[in-house]
């Protein structure tokens, strides 16, 4: 689908692909296996050049799940790659897209829940609002 639907060349994707993160509780380095990630157009796979994560989990697990649920699984991706704006996760019945943004400061990120995201090439629209002229 990534690569017929979205435009991602094959060559530019990963499949269990092992990323690390510092994690924020302990301060410690961990490690977290992303099952397909896709790298910047003709890069090389490494964490730097990741731009998109799936997350596909077991059937099983729920969207809220704490060790595995969309929060803790992509908000980890995010925070330990720079470089990627959105991410899915799917436990092939829910599918659930983000984004990653800095805040307005720049010290943190946030999240939003998306219906889908771009594909190769691409950019999310962003909407401004209306303006009234008095």
């Amino acid at each position: 689908m990534l690569n017929e639907e979205y435009g991602f060349d094959l060559t530019d994707m990963e499949r269990d692909f092992n990323i690390i993160y510092t994690d924020p509780d302990t301060g410690k380095n961990k490690k977290q296996k992303i099952e397909l990630v896709i790298f910047e157009k003709g890069k090389s796979h490494e964490q730097d050049h990741i731009v998109r994560v799936a997350i596909v989990q077991d059937e099983k697990i729920k969207e809220n799940d704490k060790k595995k649920g969309v929060t803790i699984t992509l908000e980890n991706a995010f925070a330990a790659v720079d470089n990627c704006e959105f991410g899915l996760w799917t436990n092939g019945t829910d599918i659930k897209y983000l984004q990653k943004e800095d805040d307005a400061v720049g010290f943190d990120y946030t999240f939003s829940d998306l219906s889908d995201f771009p594909g190769f090439g691409e950019k999310l629209r962003r909407f401004k609002p209306w303006r009234s002229f008095t």
